[in-house]
């Protein structure tokens, strides 16, 4: 066997090893302390248990609904609907997501820092516990994670390559995760920035040691994987948008909680004279009873996004106090 067949090797007997390392972890936390669903948990939970049913994206009421983006919930309904509603098994699932997230990391750490360090990297998210519990709970966070990594890859690649698929993969994958977690929206928006702050700065420059295939490229040239990008981005969010535009006649691009976390970004709920950073208020709020008088949660939604920006408008220096 050749040099470097027996590197290959040894790296490949390596992720391996990362793989079963992370998943006997994640599969003695699943094991040694079943989670209840409750709060977040319960609610996509019961949302992933409606679609299986056949009753479509709905909340409690049976009425449809955009509260949560629809991507985790409609990946718990697809574990539901090969294995049975059974929590357990979904975080079995989840045992597995954990575990390629691990080897994932590992792939994107060797594309920034090198083999070594990376499976150093690798090693410490394989046992790290915060990691290691995740997948006890149904939360978006167990699949947000691994596509966040995912899109971190091809953008490399994109880097790496000037490949024009790479890009609009990259788009797609942002999509998907902005659906699992609205606030992924940004990711997309900052590599947009900082390509262009690459383009900018290095025109006719090498990048990743590689001379920039065009010295001199066009105006167009610059822009087109920004439009490809965004274009796969739109084309993938659409569907989901068009839906909510047919249920709540508005646009609704991902979800309806903005409302409701913008104004608990403010004002959280206070518990024993202290506010409670972190949390969402509830119908203790006199602001969140009005909301809840509004109509559909769009309008709920809407009322609390115009009482946040009135209430910093009448006082601009709030949020610095």
């Amino acid at each position: 066997m050749s040099h470097k067949k027996a590197q290959k090797t040894q790296k490949v007997l390596y992720l391996i090893g990362l793989l079963l390392l992370a998943v006997a972890f994640r599969a003695y936390g699943v094991w040694s302390h079943p989670a209840v669903p409750v709060s977040d948990a319960e609610d996509y939970h019961q949302l992933a248990t409606r679609v299986v049913e056949g009753r479509g994206y709905v909340n409690a009421a049976g009425m449809p609904t955009a509260w949560r983006p629809p991507a985790y919930p409609i990946f718990l309904a697809g574990v539901y609907k090969i294995a049975g509603v059974n929590v357990s098994r979904a975080t079995m699932v989840q045992v597995i997501l954990g575990g390629l997230t691990v080897l994932m990391l590992t792939a994107v750490g060797t594309m920034i820092l090198g083999w070594p360090r990376a499976l150093i990297a690798g090693a410490i998210a394989a046992v790290y516990p915060a990691f290691v519990w995740l997948p006890r709970l149904l939360l978006s966070e167990n699949l947000s994670l691994f596509l966040m990594l995912v899109s971190l890859g091809t953008i490399i690649l994109y880097l790496r390559t000037s490949r024009m698929a790479w890009i609009i993969v990259f788009g797609v994958i942002c999509a998907l995760n902005t659906l699992v977690r609205g606030g992924n929206l940004f990711l997309p928006i900052v590599v947009a920035c900082g390509l262009l702050i690459i383009w900018w700065r290095n025109r006719g420059a090498a990048t990743e040691g590689r001379p920039y295939k065009n010295e001199s490229p066009s105006r167009f040239g610059r822009v087109a994987p920004l439009l490809a990008m965004s274009v796969a981005f739109v084309v993938t969010l659409l569907p989901w948008t068009i839906r909510n535009y047919r249920v709540f006649h508005h646009v609704v691009p991902v979800a309806t909680q903005d409302g409701l976390t913008l104004y608990g970004s403010y004002w959280p709920p206070v518990r024993n004279s202290r506010l409670i950073w972190g949390t969402l208020p509830g119908d203790e709020d006199p602001a969140i009873r009005a909301a809840a008088q509004t109509g559909d949660e769009v309008s709920a939604s809407t009322y609390l996004n115009q009482l946040t920006r009135q209430r910093l408008r009448e006082n601009p220096g709030f949020f610095f106090a």
